[in-house]
């Protein structure tokens, strides 16, 4: 169950954050006001107030409390991506299995569609520049 609730908090929070980075700083706002979110966010935000509670929180407590970075009881939407951008450095390190700093394609476990959004040379290589670069521009 430990796993579980950790594995949904890593997923919801890379999904969280990848949609962010895109927007500008006035799509993020409406982002917190319950407009233009991902569908795992909804799902989970069952009164649809741009808030996660403890209540709307399918995981374990320690989850939760991790999330809740300012400790006032609900997961807003600068809290999930601040978990997010964290969650993502660490998932982008685990799939550098040759440690070598770069991600090719067959490292890459996430969606394939993702990687090529990112891959702006296409050659089959993600560097920090280009997830960086990526990262500037949201």
């Amino acid at each position: 169950m430990k796993r579980f609730s950790i594995i949904a908090i890593c997923l919801f929070a890379l999904i969280l954050s990848t949609t962010v980075w895109a927007q500008n700083p006035t799509e993020r706002a409406s982002k917190r006001n319950g407009r233009n979110r991902s569908s795992k966010l909804k799902k989970m935000d069952s009164n649809q107030d741009g808030q996660i509670t403890r209540d709307e929180w399918k995981g374990q407590d320690r989850g939760f409390q991790k999330a809740d970075r300012n400790n006032d009881g609900v997961i807003n939407g600068e809290e999930a991506l601040a978990g997010g951008r964290k969650f993502g450095k660490r998932q982008l390190k685990r799939m550098d299995a040759d440690k070598n700093r770069q991600i090719t394609r067959s490292e890459w476990s996430g969606d394939p569609e993702n990687f090529n959004k990112l891959d702006k040379n296409n050659d089959g290589v993600l560097t920090r520049q280009e997830i960086k670069r990526h990262k500037r521009k949201g």
